[in-house]
């Protein structure tokens, strides 16, 4: 009778122990998760700040100091015309 009291008890403990063992993994997972949380946010703060910093780089006054303070004489963009396609009727 001892001996059955004894292995119950043991195999009690033992199941507890693992049972703790699995809960602590699980609460250090959420803190891993909880971590790349936070640095995904901190990286999406980052990004913001950068593209509000483009934006205002970006801007047309801002552009036009850009090219008077080099004076590199910048000429506008000039896109060239289609070449006519072979069968256009009326042209070549």
């Amino acid at each position: 009778m001892f001996a059955k009291l004894l292995t119950l008890v043991l195999a009690l403990g033992l199941v507890a122990s693992l049972l703790l063992v699995l809960r602590q993994q699980r609460l250090g997972a959420v803190h891993e998760i909880a971590l790349a949380h936070r640095r995904l946010a901190e990286r999406q703060a980052e990004a913001w700040m950068q593209r509000r910093d483009i934006a205002d780089a970006c801007r047309p006054e801002a552009v036009r100091d850009a090219i008077e303070i080099d004076g590199a004489g910048w000429a506008g963009i000039v896109v060239p015309a289609p070449p006519p396609s072979p069968g256009t009727p009326g042209r070549g």
